[in-house]
């Protein structure tokens, strides 16, 4: 805390001496560094939801939906992408009995809202979850909240396509 307040009180008297076009200027840039910060992150986690997503796919569409140990990032791709890749891989072949869906529209009448949802799947001992993949490397409350919303909505609407068609409704809607 002493080292960043010395540094930040340094930076504070350099920006009083500033007129208002220097510090105009001085936020421009910051702006622009976090923006470009930003493009960078989620054009990364944009890259990555797609690697993950298409390993979620390749399950469902080709493996009837078990997790595939064998399943190989066939895209050059970063190499981060792989590792992350094979993390939900082995993730996945311990904990996933089979992915139920990829990336479904979902929403709630009663709470007026809606998503899409990365991830379904059953767990080994058959309970139902749903999955929602991050690139932060944090957890924030908010996240968890998004996942509730999400069971919330599947459980309300089931998973619908893009165009609104129904696709599954989950066993407690039958």
């Amino acid at each position: 805390v002493e080292e960043r307040l010395a540094t930040a009180t340094k930076r504070w008297e350099e920006i009083q001496g500033m007129n208002s076009v220097e510090y105009l200027q001085l936020c421009d840039e910051a702006y622009a560094a976090h923006s470009k910060k930003l493009g960078a992150a989620a054009s990364a986690g944009t890259d990555m939801h797609s690697v993950m997503e298409n390993y979620v796919k390749h399950c469902i569409n080709k493996n009837e939906g078990k997790p595939d140990p064998t399943y190989k990032l066939l895209a050059v791709g970063h190499e981060a992408d792989k590792v992350k890749l094979q993390i939900l891989i082995d993730w996945s072949v311990t904990k996933v009995k089979r992915f139920i869906w990829s990336e479904v529209y979902c929403y709630s009448k009663t709470l007026w809202i809606g998503g899409i949802s990365d991830v379904g799947y059953e767990d080994v001992d058959g309970k139902f979850a749903i999955l929602d993949f991050k690139y932060s490397k944090e957890v924030y409350k908010s996240q968890f909240w998004q996942g509730v919303a999400y069971a919330i909505e599947v459980e309300e609407s089931g998973g619908l396509d893009e165009d609104g068609s129904l696709q599954f409704i989950m066993d407690s809607q039958k």
